[in-house]
């Protein structure tokens, strides 16, 4: 007579290790064109940008008729909650603090 052996019906899952991702690259195509010159393919490059741009190029793309910067993070990185911030964002200080703590969740 042979005898069944019976499997455990609980199995060990792994779970997976959450991998950063990094910021998601615009395509070229759909790129930031800051008036200054510079190009930004990504929040890095935003956070970056910001950084080292003076207040006046800050408030050409962002003052209370529009902001571009938010505009772009929302249309073309996809990232509406982090546009939302950059609209909020009451200065060219808080717009970086606002990438940057994004880019540290990524």
């Amino acid at each position: 007579m042979e005898k069944k052996i019976k499997k455990s019906s609980k199995t060990s899952v792994k779970k997976e290790k959450k991998t950063k991702k990094g910021p998601i690259n615009a395509p070229d195509e759909s790129c930031f064109w800051v008036c200054n010159g510079a190009v930004l393919k990504n929040l890095k490059d935003l956070a970056t940008a910001l950084e080292g741009m003076s207040e006046e190029d800050y408030a050409f793309h962002a003052n209370p008729e529009k902001n571009d910067f938010s505009a772009w993070v929302r249309e073309i990185l996809k990232d509406s909650a982090l546009a939302t911030s950059l609209i909020k964002a009451k200065s060219k200080k808080d717009a970086v603090k606002a990438v940057k703590a994004k880019l540290k969740r990524l």
